[in-house]
């Protein structure tokens, strides 16, 4: 009996296939288009239903009439059914089309499609910049310090700051100029402090056609310091960040110049080691600068001359040895700028021009930052600052302490420990407000890490903007009391670290920083504050800031 219907249901089934066919590439045509599925399936069905009935004539003469309707289905899919019509019709057959149902989470959830079903667009191409290249720059009076730059803004070529990059290639000798021996029994232990290529200055000064608009604190090398080590995580620091000889400091051995069988110190871990003065050989670093306009993401235009001062550290200060008395001394061998020079189209240099003698100037967002420092004498057993900062409030404040003679400089100490002094309490008043809501409470151990520290240490992960993500900045908890203790706050309503500003905040900014017992030793506040500022450049070249230096 199925045998015998095969060739006639041969074309219904044909017929049936196609229309279901051509329904759902209606369907995807018009959701690809924007359309809401639930709406281009009811639109598409209807008009496959009309399509039919249209055709129904050609059926007749066939002598079979087609009806198609649209039925609910338990999920069979499309039904066929042959009845019995008068004695003058062959039959007919009923196509019921199912109708999806879908349901959403909420009423005001949209449809969406999916990336991975974009099969036709393809990526946009960058026009803007046709070519893009490094420059090596000199100090325009070769070696003699301080170290001064200029780059030229002439032409049709931005700068392209971010990806500038700092060179330098120096030396460790003794005092009279020979090279360090390290065979026989006089070997000469000596080495590079922290985060060499940075450690080397005190000072960076950057102007812009004459405006300086850096910070003028001889703080550069904390500034540089806090910011690489609050920033990375391990495998930074591990690879890419040895070429500015960051090297990780054993915590609790911070300030330990007794040699190891290696040759070493003891604060330097054993792999981390830097052998590179052994001999006096020539060390090679390279580097970011820490300065806000080489932090920008944006390029500066042309007609802007870039101006650079380095001020070199003394050697008490970047370099460490137990044999304070040699004297070893740095013998700097090169200092270079390679600049990043970007070359708009003619078509961007245009629009910007246009832009520009509109009266409309540059605009250079930046998280401008300040260092300041704050003596505490011997025997203090609190510090009490009003009015450490007035006017523009930080949105974000560092804070950390260590030893006076550290800060000067001094061979046996690393001016990068950062002791707890037993610090017992620290409270801020923001603009009036205390800040955070209580007073953070400390208990720093002296027989190992203390349970009296965790909101102290928490504070660095939540200013910093790594809070719940799988980020860190290499600074275990038992770590934290061992040369790491550095207190951290967020000021910002909206605890961001995005695009947007957030309000500026005028008034004062007062600390209060209590100890357990007396302090020892004199030691120095180092604070690091970030702002939210702007740099503007016109069509002239001229340019202003809204901050004061």
């Amino acid at each position: 009996m199925l045998r015998g219907a095969v060739p006639f249901l041969k074309p219904v089934l044909k017929s049936v296939g196609k229309s279901a066919l051509r329904t759902g590439m209606n369907v995807a045509s018009d959701v690809m288009a924007g359309k809401k599925i639930g709406q281009s399936l009811k639109s598409r069905a209807t008009e496959e239903v009309k399509r039919k009935f249209n055709q129904s004539g050609r059926g007749h003469r066939r002598g079979i009439k087609k009806t198609i309707r649209r039925r609910k289905t338990k999920g069979r899919g499309i039904k066929r059914r042959r009845r019995e019509t008068s004695q003058n019709s062959s039959g007919y057959f009923q196509l019921i089309v199912p109708v999806v149902t879908m349901t959403t989470i909420h009423p005001h959830s949209c449809e969406c499609s999916k990336s991975e079903m974009d099969l036709f667009s393809v990526p946009p191409t960058q026009t803007v910049i046709e070519y893009g290249s490094w420059e090596k720059v000199n100090p325009i009076a070769g070696l003699s310090q301080p170290f001064e730059f200029e780059v030229s803004g002439t032409g049709d070529q931005y700068l392209d700051l971010e990806e500038t990059q700092l060179y330098v290639k120096f030396k460790v000798t003794k005092r009279t100029g020979a090279s360090l021996v390290h065979v026989g029994d006089n070997k000469d232990y000596v080495g590079p402090v922290n985060y060499t290529l940075h450690s080397l200055f005190k000072q960076i000064d950057v102007s812009l056609n004459g405006q300086q608009v850096s910070d003028s604190s001889p703080c550069y090398p904390y500034r540089a310091y806090l910011e690489t080590l609050l920033n990375y995580g391990r495998e930074a620091k591990q690879d890419q960040l040895s070429t500015a000889l960051y090297y990780k400091d054993t915590p609790g051995n911070m300030d330990d110049t007794t040699t190891t069988p290696d040759g070493g110190l003891a604060l330097w871990r054993p792999k981390q080691r830097p052998k590179h003065c052994m001999g006096s050989a020539d060390i090679e670093l390279l580097g970011r600068i820490h300065s806000d306009v080489f932090h920008m993401n944006r390029y500066m235009m042309n007609g802007v001359n870039l101006k650079l001062k380095l001020i070199p550290n003394n050697d008490a200060f970047a370099l460490m040895t137990a044999n304070a008395a040699a004297g070893y001394k740095i013998e700097f061998k090169e200092v270079a700028l390679y600049i990043r020079r970007v070359t708009p189209s003619p078509t961007q240099l245009l629009q910007h021009a246009k832009i520009l003698s509109g009266g409309t100037t540059a605009k250079y967002p930046i998280h401008r930052v300040q260092m300041r420092t704050k003596a505490v004498q011997a025997g203090s057993t609190n510090v009490i600052s009003d009015h450490l900062w007035l006017g523009q409030l930080p949105r974000r404040l560092v804070l950390g302490l260590v030893k006076t003679v550290a800060f000067n400089g001094d061979y046996t100490r690393n001016p990068f420990n950062f002791e707890h002094f037993n610090v017992n309490e620290i409270s801020l008043r923001y603009a009036g407000r205390i800040h955070p809501s209580e007073a953070l409470k400390l208990r720093f151990s002296a027989n190992g890490p203390s349970n009296e520290t965790v909101r102290a240490y928490d504070s660095l992960f939540s200013a910093l903007h790594k809070k719940n993500l799988d980020e860190g900045m290499d600074i275990t908890r038992n770590e934290y009391e061992q040369g790491y203790t550095l207190y951290a706050f967020d000021f910002t309503p909206d605890l961001s670290d995005g695009a947007h500003y957030n309000r500026k905040e005028e008034g004062s900014l007062d600390l209060t920083l209590r100890f357990d017992t007396p302090l020892a030793d004199s030691a120095m506040l180092i604070l690091y504050a970030e702002f939210d500022n702007l740099i503007e450049v016109d069509q002239h070249g001229n340019v202003s800031f809204d901050f004061i230096r």
